[in-house]
């Protein structure tokens, strides 16, 4: 969603605090829109609801933990506290089995630089 990457990616590169600022308002109102999308499918569990684990949550949950891991890092976000649809679909995701051996840890995400290249999109799990 060009409401939710984009300002992500913007919000990184910028040098400047009003810009970042202004990314991470866009940003905001994009975590909006999911939350919202998300509630009208289901109150609790996976991207599309309850027990329903799909590709949705694969291709999205490697992204979000980047997203969420990173900006709080270099750029002192939080994601709302009232998305709690998102916060919902993070808790049933992040702990599957599946997805907790092949995550990055945060540590080695907030390692690379903000900015530049943007290394951190690149970075894969850490073989066990």
């Amino acid at each position: 969603d060009i409401n939710v990457v984009d300002p992500f990616r913007k919000a990184l590169a910028a040098q400047d605090k009003q810009t970042q600022e202004r990314e991470l308002a866009v940003l905001t109102t994009g975590l909006r829109e999911v939350n919202n999308m998300m509630q009208a499918q289901s109150a609790s569990g996976f991207f599309l609801g309850e027990d329903r684990y799909s590709f949705a949550d694969v291709a999205l949950a490697p992204f979000w933990q980047r997203l969420d891991s990173v900006l709080q890092h270099h750029r002192g976000f939080q994601t709302p506290q009232d998305l709690a649809r998102l916060h919902n679909w993070w808790v049933a995701v992040s702990s599957r089995p599946s997805f907790r051996r092949t995550m990055v840890s945060s540590q080695r995400l907030v390692s690379l630089p903000a900015s530049g290249t943007f290394a951190w999109t690149r970075v894969t799990a850490e073989a066990e």
